[in-house]
């Protein structure tokens, strides 16, 4: 019984976004792989059959893994605006420097 609410539902809901009902956007979806597929045959290269070998909780974990490596660059380095504040911090010393070896 839930099934069939929660099916009817997200069937209105895809109605009223866009006037199709999910079955017919799977079916599209499937017309548009063969057309994708006879486009790339053009390329005279192999075309992918599957959806891939890697699996999500693999690609997942790459990504997790690169994105810590960036996260740790990022917190290394300087942001523009810091170095730009870092740049305004010395010319200020060097001006005030400069004002006390005037006033010696």
């Amino acid at each position: 019984m839930s099934q069939k609410f929660f099916a009817t539902v997200q069937n209105k809901m895809h109605w009223a976004a866009h006037g199709h009902t999910a079955a017919e956007i799977v079916a599209q979806r499937a017309d548009w792989i063969v057309k994708l597929d006879d486009f790339l045959k053009l390329s005279e290269r192999e075309i992918l059959t599957h959806a891939g070998s890697i699996s999500h909780e693999i690609a997942a974990a790459k990504a997790e893994t690169e994105y810590e490596q960036f996260h740790q660059r990022q917190l290394s380095e300087s942001s523009e605006v810091e170095k730009h504040f870092e740049a305004a911090v010395e010319k200020l010393k060097q001006l005030q420097f400069g004002k006390k070896q005037k006033t010696r």
